[in-house]
């Protein structure tokens, strides 16, 4: 039995699983190397008397500030600039993502009837959605190779693969 590759999409999905704890996390525990999410000040610098409201919920933002120590020379640098991302991403000012390829599969069942089989790639999730577009394309790009490999595991004929595929790079909306 004959299995033709019919088409290829490349697909970019929201990750709704994100996990942001490499930019930090909120909590309501105070640490002076903590920052205020009313004011966006470290919480060691003033007593934030006028900052107990927090429309989001919680008080402070613990940066991971690249794994930096908080008496670090780097660590306020990079504290300010996870809790800027952080905002942005609460603001909707970014997302995560994930790359998929898939592709679909036919053989004949009778004369007149064959049935479609959805092939997909492992897809990579975790993206941030302002990523250089010419790494979300090597992405997608990786993620063809992958169904490619996938495929050609189960005998599907790749001989028109990568027309298809450059047809799907070329369409996706990446």
């Amino acid at each position: 039995m004959a299995l033709t590759l019919d088409s290829i999409s490349v697909k970019q999905e929201l990750d709704t699983a994100d996990d942001l704890s490499w930019i930090g996390t909120y909590t309501d525990t105070w640490e002076d190397h903590y920052i205020c999410t009313v004011c966006g000040d470290f919480l060691g610098d003033h007593d934030h008397l006028g900052c107990y409201y927090s429309p989001r919920g919680w008080k402070y933002f613990a940066p991971y500030a690249g794994g930096e120590k908080p008496d670090s020379k780097y660590y306020r640098e990079y504290a300010l600039q996870d809790y800027n991302r952080m905002v942005a991403y609460n603001r909707n000012d970014w997302w995560m993502i994930g790359i998929i390829a898939e592709a679909v599969v036919s053989y004949q069942i009778n004369r007149h009837d064959k049935r479609l089989e959805c092939f997909t790639s492992c897809g990579l999730w975790g993206i941030e959605s302002d990523s250089d577009g010419k790494y979300i394309e090597q992405e997608a790009r990786n993620q063809l190779d992958d169904l490619k490999d996938h495929l050609s595991r189960f005998g599907v004929d790749l001989s028109n693969f990568d027309g298809l595929a450059e047809k799907a790079l070329a369409e996706a909306d990446l």
